[in-house]
């Protein structure tokens, strides 16, 4: 056994890292300086706020190198500004607030067959929609989530935009979807559906929650699931990421079954219990096998269990 030894004399320096101030104004819609707005920088060790003065100014020291994105907000009004920060203090961060914006929001119900024969249904709550602002995954995250609308639904059905700002927008998810056969449709804004493309949401921009009824099911049965995921990712790459894939777990027999699926083409995965998340990419939907759903049908789609591969 190796025996210990002393070491001395070991000098330990801790120095501070170089910090920064970050210097600008804040000023109201109408371009007059906005006095006692809240500044606000999240970094990693929590949240540091400070007001402007009655000129509109602001400061913020003691700030690290990095990027960051700072927000200023009166009331309703708000603006966010993501700036770097290197080697000296910034200064001229001018913040343009922005009212919030009253959206109309409607909902429908879309008309099929079913819906005829048996009287238009109500519209499903789903508890709430997120819409993000749209942006490259390049753009830091606080730049994306931000900036987030949250349509909200009461007891009868009725939505209301919150935190409603100019920007483009897309879909960004539930907090429950609505109850099969119920489906989600069309967001649209304007004219632009927002479960498709990026969409504007400006000044007179209104919201139409459009819902489907003749969603389908997809069931079957998975050799060796292992309680394991089944995975349906639509063909259409334009659709993925937007709140058209769906899933459901194996039950121990092997068998699962999706209901609610929107009428469409997808690929269906199944997915061992034990495997990592996987990338969707094509590589990977290759291995899946073809699920055509038509309206409010059954689809008998008999699966083996997928590799993901670890990367």
């Amino acid at each position: 056994m190796a025996s210990q030894s002393e070491i001395s004399d070991v000098e330990l320096r801790v120095e501070a890292a170089p910090a920064f101030a970050v210097r600008g104004a804040v000023y109201l819609p109408d371009g007059t300086p906005a006095s006692q707005a809240t500044v606000t920088l999240e970094d990693g060790f929590g949240t540091r706020k400070t007001e402007s003065r009655s000129d509109g100014s602001f400061e913020l020291p003691g700030v690290a190198r990095g990027r960051w994105c700072l927000a200023a907000e009166v009331g309703a009004a708000r603006a966010l500004e993501c700036i770097g920060v290197g080697s000296q203090d910034v200064p001229g961060v001018r913040f343009n607030l922005i009212n919030a914006l009253q959206v109309s929001v409607d909902v429908r119900t879309r008309e099929d067959v079913r819906a005829k024969e048996q009287g238009k249904p109500s519209p499903p709550s789903v508890g709430a929609l997120l819409l993000a602002m749209a942006g490259s995954p390049e753009r830091p995250l606080e730049e994306r989530t931000r900036h987030t609308i949250f349509l909200t639904s009461d007891a009868a059905g009725r939505y209301k935009a919150l935190d409603a700002y100019p920007g483009s927008y897309r879909f960004a998810g539930t907090l429950r979807p609505p109850a099969p056969p119920f489906y989600l449709a069309a967001i649209l804004a304007g004219e632009q559906d927002l479960l498709r493309v990026d969409g504007a949401i400006t000044p007179g921009t209104p919201l139409t929650l459009l819902f489907g009824t003749d969603s389908g099911i997809v069931r079957g049965n998975v050799e060796h699931c292992a309680s394991g995921t089944v995975v349906l990712i639509p063909r259409d790459p334009a659709l993925r990421g937007r709140g058209w894939s769906r899933s459901a777990p194996c039950e121990a027999s092997g068998e699962y079954e999706i209901s609610g699926v929107p009428p469409g083409d997808y690929v269906a995965l199944a997915l061992a219990g034990n495997s990592p998340v996987p990338v969707f990419d094509e590589s990977l939907l290759k291995l899946g096998t073809r699920a055509e759903v038509r309206p409010g049908e059954k689809q008998t789609v008999p699966l083996t269990v997928t590799t993901a591969p670890v990367y």
